[in-house]
């Protein structure tokens, strides 16, 4: 009997302790509090090897923790580590864009899609509107609001109409269209100039003449058509046996043979400069785009090119509409470092878009010359065949 009840405590203990590791390992609080319970009522001789079991279960469970906070200090020194390099560069953000402006301020120069930054539109003054009691009430849209009585512009709205226009004016020049950028103030005047040259485009600095666009047959009638080549003009071989011809002539004083020729090519090119215009070659062209670095000063230009059907960008300031052009891009246009900033990246949008048209037109014509060559050697296998 004594061993039947050492094998019936010994069972019950066991059955205990399993309880008590099922409970941990699930973590159900109301088998916790059962073990607990239970752990009570086991008499003092069981008490020591559940002591040895609940102190290894909290040995296991430190080690773990410890494990764990090892592991999180680690991720976290290592996210710091990530930081680090960007927090560096908190203290000379505003350098480097001031270096970047002062490059756009001086002259208009290339800029990839990706230099246009709001930093570098903050360092160049864009974001500086007109006073309050000027300002349009449609730009309501993209005014970030008012300090000083002076408006202020949202950047990140002249940040998306920039990369919009961008994309437009990169579409016409790859399409072959014809882009003209205009600025007839003293701010926009080199802006335009230097952003043609750069995109190898057009520029009209000049007062706007009323009919440009609308009634260029008419303005355009009684200009002087000039033709560079003038085919009745002798070469110079012809000049020298002229010359020769007439040498005798001189020394009887006679009229001299330069002036004779002089003559006859002024009255070939009196008689080129009389041809009307409808008989002659049409010299000027319709543009595809045109650009309006000072639209306040254009309003004629812009209601001529919304009369052709013409799309227009413009930089809108706080004091102007922005329905009267086509694309819109809020800035300021009375500051050159501005004016120079938003041609730049204007010209070479077209600049990307024109080069992107003659690298793939070389390399559908090298398609081309190759699929002939392989007709041709096609064929004259054919013929040997």
């Amino acid at each position: 009997m004594r061993g039947l009840a050492t094998v019936l405590k010994r069972a019950q203990l066991a059955n205990r302790i399993s309880i008590r590791m099922m409970s941990t390992i699930a973590g159900d609080e109301t088998g916790i509090q059962g073990s607990q319970k239970q752990l009570k009522e086991t008499k003092p001789a069981e008490e020591p090897a559940i002591k040895d079991w609940i102190s290894f279960q909290e040995t296991l469970k430190r080690k773990n923790n410890s494990q764990q906070s090892q592991e999180e200090r680690k991720s976290n020194s290592i996210g710091f580590r990530a930081l680090m390099p960007e927090l560096e560069r908190i203290g000379n953000v505003v350098q480097s864009e001031a270096v970047d402006s002062q490059r756009c301020i001086s002259s208009v120069q290339f800029l990839k899609p990706n230099d246009i930054t709001i930093p570098l539109l903050m360092a160049a003054n864009v974001h500086l509107g007109h006073s309050k009691e000027t300002w349009h009430k449609l730009n309501i849209g993209t005014v970030f609001g008012e300090r000083n009585d002076i408006m202020i512009i949202n950047l990140e709205q002249t940040l998306a109409a920039l990369r919009r226009c961008a994309n437009f004016v990169r579409e016409t020049a790859y399409n072959g269209g014809i882009i003209v950028f205009v600025g007839t103030n003293q701010i926009s005047k080199q802006a335009a100039i230097d952003a043609a040259l750069l995109s190898d485009q057009y520029y009209v600095v000049d007062r706007w003449y009323a009919g440009t666009l609308t009634n260029s047959n008419i303005v355009l009638k009684k200009q002087t058509k000039y033709i560079n080549q003038i085919y009745d003009t002798p070469n110079g071989e012809e000049l020298f046996n002229l010359l020769e011809k007439y040498k005798n002539y001189n020394k009887d004083g006679s009229s001299d043979s330069r002036s004779q020729f002089g003559r006859r090519s002024g009255r070939f090119q009196s008689k080129v400069r009389e041809i009307p215009a409808r008989f002659a070659k049409p010299e000027h062209f319709i543009p595809d785009l045109v650009i309006a670095l000072n639209p306040l000063d254009l309003e004629s230009m812009l209601a001529e090119a919304l009369r052709a059907v013409i799309p227009t960008v413009g930089i809108v300031d706080t004091n102007y509409n922005p329905e009267l052009v086509t694309y819109a891009i809020p800035g300021n246009d009375d500051s050159a470092s501005s004016v120079n900033l938003i041609a730049s990246y204007l010209a070479s949008a077209a600049k990307i878009g024109k080069e992107n048209r003659i690298r793939d037109s070389d390399a559908l014509m090298s398609n081309l010359r190759e699929s002939i060559d392989q007709r041709e050697r096609s064929s004259e296998q054919f013929e040997s065949d």
